[in-house]
């Protein structure tokens, strides 16, 4: 999945010359962390691993010292952070914001980049723990519009509206049509 997830965030903008800050929490079973990290490596950029483990104003000093001009997280770490910042007066920016996890809303879109003055806010990623990556966006891709990871999986919609998943690259312990919850 590594080169998988790494060809989305490739496509959805993540270059070599971009220095990355993955604020996903790691530990307690995430696996997101790890997995983003290793996707990350795949593009060639530099990887600022600072986790959303520790406090708000602690990762606010990481920010201020590295200088990363993206960030990856979930919506609600991004959003905790940015009202830590404008709680604080201080003066982050970023040219991307890429997000997974959940859907972000334009209210919060628009507040990230309000707070962040970011040009960019893509999701880096659509995935189940027990399928891997799903899909991508790239920058033509709207908000809720996702390329699949075809040579990854299989993507039916149920008679309900929901998402099935099949895992083209598991043998041993297949997943077939795994209704993930979502709606397609």
């Amino acid at each position: 999945s590594k080169e998988v997830f790494g060809k989305g965030f490739v496509d959805v903008g993540i270059t070599k010359n971009d220095v990355v800050a993955n604020y996903l929490k790691a530990g307690s079973l995430w696996t997101a962390f790890i997995a983003s990290n290793k996707a990350l490596e795949a593009t060639g950029c530099q990887i600022l691993s600072i986790t959303a483990n520790q406090s708000e104003e602690e990762t606010i000093d990481y920010l201020k010292t590295f200088k990363p001009n993206v960030i990856i997280g979930i919506p609600g770490s991004l959003i905790l952070l940015a009202q830590k910042v404008e709680t604080l007066g201080e003066d982050i920016h970023f040219e991307k914001i890429y997000y997974s996890g959940n859907h972000l809303s334009e209210v919060s879109q628009d507040y990230l980049q309000k707070i962040f003055h970011c040009e960019l806010i893509k999701s880096f990623g659509y995935a189940a723990v027990e399928t891997g990556p799903i899909g991508y966006q790239c920058p033509h891709c709207g908000p809720h519009d996702y390329h699949v990871f075809e040579e990854w999986n299989y993507v039916e919609q149920a008679p309900d509206g929901s998402i099935l998943i099949t895992d083209l690259e598991r043998t041993l312990h297949p997943i077939i049509r795994y209704q993930v919850g979502d709606c397609i």
